[in-house]
């Protein structure tokens, strides 16, 4: 990874980790389900960028991959089962345990990660169309602008060799989700 791509995968962090933080906040004035399952999505996606950041260490780089790969993932699912409102315990656990097994194919088939982020990402995104076409509200807009640009992220990412610009893109996209949750709770 490059200096500039390790500088802003390292601002995709600072914002991620913000973005928890109003996450947090926004569960503590909402106290609801989907307000927690973001917050749980907020943390994985916060853990993921830190993969990315922390990849030229001693670690193992087959660890770093997994850890992202689950991390990123179930994040995507822990979302796209809370807005699918999926409330039965047993399908959230398969759902993780399909997202643990395709992070461990994804050593073998690297790019199956993005594939099956670009699926969920275009299922929450077009769950999130239809949800700005009911509600046609600023913060509606701002998570289904926020999604697509994280779409365009992986999409960036599997057809191409440079996390450059997909990492400007993921901070494109946290700043718009951050943007609605500064909205919810006035942080």
């Amino acid at each position: 990874m490059d200096a500039a791509a390790t500088i802003l995968a390292t601002l995709s962090f600072c914002a991620s980790a913000t973005l928890v933080f109003a996450a947090y906040k926004a569960h503590a004035v909402l106290r609801s389900t989907p307000s927690r399952t973001f917050l749980a999505s907020s943390i994985l996606i916060a853990v993921a960028l830190c993969t990315t950041i922390v990849q030229n260490t001693l670690l193992s780089q087959e660890f770093l991959r997994i850890l992202y790969d689950v991390s990123i993932l179930g994040a995507y699912t822990l979302l796209l089962l809370a807005v699918e409102k999926t409330t039965t315990p047993g399908s959230r656990v398969l759902a993780l345990i399909a997202v643990f097994q395709t992070s461990l194919l994804a050593i073998t088939i690297p790019v199956i990660t993005h594939v099956v982020a670009i699926i969920l990402l275009s299922l929450l995104a077009h769950k999130f169309y239809r949800n700005f076409l009911q509600k046609n509200s600023t913060n509606a807009l701002l998570v289904y602008v926020a999604f697509i640009v994280l779409l365009l992220s992986h999409l960036t990412l599997l057809f191409s060799f440079t996390t450059l610009f997909s990492s400007m893109l993921q901070l494109l996209a946290f700043f718009l989700l951050f943007s609605m949750l500064w909205r919810i709770a006035r942080i």
